[in-house]
């Protein structure tokens, strides 16, 4: 993170914090929060996210009201999504049913529903698919792989077949993708995503399965992710050719060459001009 980046957060935090501040210094929100805390125990989970959305509301901060309360921030953002139910859910949650389960239900509802959307969006625009072919080029030219071996030009249809069948592979046997945060870089973004490595597993093999962890994660849609692999197909000029062995012998012999060869130095001119101390004056130039 940049340092202007850091100084933005904090800047928010802050202006965050002061709000939360100026919110608690009203007396009836005060009195709010203080009869939250006295009754958390004895109310039901609904009624109290109704009572923490109203706080927020207000202007008070998770953070905030996670000092207030004495209870996790995490907890506090649970009880504000179940207030957010429908009614039905609410009334089984207020019945004893599992809250996690409806929860969850409806995290896998909203999941759904964000990447069908996703998939029209990029099927309209192509915005997505282009910023993660972008990623699986800049992967390849990456030195962070094993050995330092970037994948080259010659090797890139057959390294994005691989990484093609991996995806496949991943869809067909229901692999929940790795949690990476958009603020992290590529570096960052590669040793979350890199695979467990099986001894006799090839490296183009291993580099394959670990870009399609990558690509999984930034994109688990179908549509999105086929896109994107043909696009970095279509794109695979981009990439740096391979070097054959013949050419690295050559150039590791030109050095050697170099570095074994004095240097050539001229004569000094202005040493020519004196005379030779002790002996015979040059006889002077016929005209």
């Amino acid at each position: 993170m940049t340092k202007s980046k850091k100084v933005e957060k904090k800047k928010a935090r802050l202006q965050h914090q002061s709000q939360h501040r100026r919110t608690l210094a009203d007396p009836k929100v005060a009195e709010m929060v203080v009869d939250l805390r006295l009754h958390w125990a004895g109310i039901g989970p609904v009624e109290r996210g109704d009572r923490l959305r109203e706080l927020t509301a207000l202007g008070c901060s998770t953070r905030g009201l996670e000092k207030e309360l004495k209870q996790s921030a995490t907890s506090i953002r649970r009880h504000m999504a179940l207030a957010e139910l429908p009614e039905r859910d609410r009334e089984a949650v207020e019945s004893g049913a599992s809250a996690k389960k409806i929860l969850g239900r409806k995290a896998d509802a909203d999941r759904s529903r964000r990447q069908v959307q996703r998939v029209i969006e990029d099927g309209e625009t192509g915005a997505l698919s282009d910023d993660l072919a972008n990623i699986i080029l800049e992967s390849c030219r990456t030195k962070d792989w094993p050995h330092r071996a970037p994948v080259s030009r010659d090797s890139a249809q057959q390294f994005f077949n691989e990484t093609l069948r991996s995806l496949l592979g991943f869809e067909a046997n229901g692999n929940r993708a790795v949690t990476i945060s958009r603020k992290l870089g590529l570096k960052k973004v590669l040793s979350k995503t890199r695979p467990r490595k099986e001894k006799a597993e090839f490296l183009m093999a291993f580099q394959a399965e670990w870009l399609a962890n990558l690509v999984w994660a930034k994109a688990p849609e179908r549509p999105i992710w086929d896109s994107a692999i043909q696009k970095a197909k279509r794109r695979y000029k981009e990439l740096s050719p391979q070097r054959r062995p013949i050419e690295i012998w050559q150039d590791n012999q030109r050095r050697l060459l170099e570095i074994s060869t004095p240097p050539f130095r001229r004569p000094d001119q202005g040493a020519r001009s004196l005379e030779r101390q002790g002996g015979t004056p040059r006889p002077p130039k016929p005209h």
